[in-house]
């Protein structure tokens, strides 16, 4: 079990500059350090990893991925939390037995005063010492509670160099995620995540390690990235009946694909042809089952 300093060590900074966590950012910082050991395990962080840590908040998990991976790059929206996180990072690892020399060994990191879900692809870049321009291929982040289902979708889309996460979110938006067709959470961020990546709950995490302590547990999750469907739509047009798939979940799939504009002859002959039941509802499909839809449908997309 942790020391009650070592415990706290992080809440103290917070108290040295005067923070207070706001709700409206999904301020809820892990200041549990063998928590923050599990998650660097899970991730299996090597020091070929180019990290990405959206919310470093204050710190805690950012100076523990600084000792591990090749370089680090921290997107923080609070203006005096990014302004604070290099010194914060030295103030955390100066009671570490390696101190300050596992910080600066051989780790680049950077800290960006950004909304990850504004920033495109170039803004991920950033140079090492040696020149090299490198991006992301790892997320690891306690994801802000209230943008993690837009941002993992928009970190997907953006950074090409993408092959994994590990992210802690709340546990009913972890549910959703990696739920199965057909289930009560299954629905849009499950059909949509599928897209791009292989999901799965590989831990639970009690809501007391968090300060504040949030209202409900949380979990962390794997996100795998796999190769898009083959499809002769977009994406965007995919992702479009998909939404209008869901928009009326009580309804059957033609009835909901039919207010949205689709012929309801064309709707019900593409199901047909999937061999799926004509009052079949949107949560029964994969989002492989929408893409060949989505293929079927193509010529009356919107």
């Amino acid at each position: 079990m942790a020391e009650a300093s070592s415990f706290f060590r992080a809440r103290d900074v917070a108290e040295q500059i005067g923070f207070k966590p706001r709700k409206q950012f999904g301020q809820n910082f892990v200041v549990d350090p063998n928590t923050i050991d599990r998650i660097i395990r899970l991730a299996n962080v090597t020091n070929e990893e180019v990290v990405l840590e959206v919310g470093p908040g204050l710190g805690a998990l950012t100076q523990a991925l600084v000792k591990v991976a090749k370089a680090v790059l921290a997107v923080e929206l609070d203006v005096q939390l990014a302004a604070r996180l290099p010194e914060t990072l030295v103030e955390l690892a100066s009671s570490s037995p390696n101190g300050l020399e596992s910080l600066t060994q051989n780790t680049p990191w950077r800290v960006l005063n950004r909304d990850a879900l504004g920033m495109k692809s170039a803004d991920f870049q950033f140079a090492l010492s040696a020149g090299e321009i490198v991006q992301p291929n790892l997320v690891v982040a306690n994801l802000p509670y209230n943008i993690a289902t837009p941002l993992v979708l928009h970190l997907f889309e953006v950074l090409p160099e993408l092959e994994r996460m590990l992210v802690m979110v709340q546990a009913e938006v972890a549910e959703r995620w990696c739920a199965p067709a057909g289930g009560k959470t299954y629905g849009v961020p499950t059909v949509k995540l599928e897209w791009f990546a292989k999901c799965q709950v590989v831990g639970h995490v009690d809501r007391s390690v968090f300060w504040p302590k949030p209202h409900v547990d949380s979990s962390l999750v794997e996100l795998i990235k796999k190769p898009p469907p083959s499809t002769k739509a977009s994406q965007e047009k995919v992702f479009r009946l998909i939404d209008s798939a869901f928009s009326q979940r009580r309804k059957t799939l033609v009835n909901s694909l039919t207010s949205r504009g689709y012929p309801r002859e064309a709707v019900q002959a593409s199901l047909a042809a999937m061999e799926l039941p004509e009052k079949v509802r949107g949560e029964r499909l994969t989002c492989s089952q929408y893409v060949t839809l989505s293929d079927s449908l193509a010529a009356f997309a919107k």
